[in-house]
């Protein structure tokens, strides 16, 4: 009977770990940058890219602390359809052709069409983050 017990408490703690871990952090778009576009315009939401560098230490350092952050995703899930791009693979390549970058890392948020409506360079810390976040989505809804 104890095992029994052990078993379904644990079960419990690591099923409720892994919904818990769901709340937690930006939740990244997998579909390609023009899906993102048409979910941003079916869910009237804004894109966020973070355009990184796989060498880039502010980069790694924002995927981390910053993008794991409960209130950073709680607000970008909620508001944003978001992309993580190395903007030196192949589709940065390409977008950088569209949007043109000097540091990394660089967070584009487009309207849905693919319309720049804010560009910041550097790393940002999530408060910071959340309130330029608020800022764009206010932005656009205004628009």
């Amino acid at each position: 009977m104890k095992k029994v017990a052990c078993f379904c408490f644990s079960a419990f703690l690591l099923l409720g770990g892994l919904q818990a871990q769901e709340l937690f952090g930006i939740r990244f778009f997998e579909g390609t940058f023009e899906q993102a576009l048409a979910q941003a315009d079916k869910e009237k939401k804004v894109v966020f890219i973070d355009a990184y560098a796989s060498w880039c230490g502010p980069c790694k350092a924002m995927s981390r602390n910053v993008f794991t952050n409960r209130e950073v995703g709680i607000f970008f899930n909620a508001n944003l359809i978001n992309l993580q791009i190395d903007w030196e693979g192949a589709l940065g390549s390409k977008l950088q052709e569209k949007y043109p970058i000097r540091a990394y890392p660089t967070l584009i948020y487009l309207d849905a069409k693919g319309t720049p409506l804010a560009v910041f360079e550097g790393y940002q810390g999530a408060a910071a983050l959340v309130n330029q976040a608020k800022a764009v989505v206010a932005k656009a809804r205004a628009q």
